[in-house]
């Protein structure tokens, strides 16, 4: 079981969640109870692919923020990602969309 869980548009598994507010960054980290937190990204054009759909390696990198910020807030350390084992992407993401990250 992976650490962490990737959604498109706020749902999981069918559960519909609150969206996270907007900043201009097109970034929104918020903090739902103690211990636990979300980070919504808005895909943008630069984060395209050939194909365009949003390039896998950006999902890697702000994948390895966020289990940084939960790595990081549970041992109040500086953390740093040793490996990573296996990624499979279930759906594409498309530019435009909402995407959000909900470690575990």
């Amino acid at each position: 079981m992976l650490p962490w869980s990737l959604s498109h548009l706020g749902t999981d598994r069918g559960r519909i969640r609150p969206p996270a507010p907007l900043y201009s960054d097109a970034v929104a980290i918020e903090e739902h109870e103690p211990h636990t937190l979300t980070l919504t990204v808005l895909m943008t054009p630069e984060t395209a692919n050939f194909a365009g759909n949003v390039h896998g390696g950006h999902l890697l990198k702000v994948l390895d923020q966020v289990a940084y910020s939960c790595a990081s807030r549970f041992t109040r350390h500086y953390c740093v990602t040793a490996a990573v084992d296996r990624v499979v992407f279930r759906q594409p993401v498309h530019v435009g969309e909402l995407v959000t990250f909900w470690p575990r």
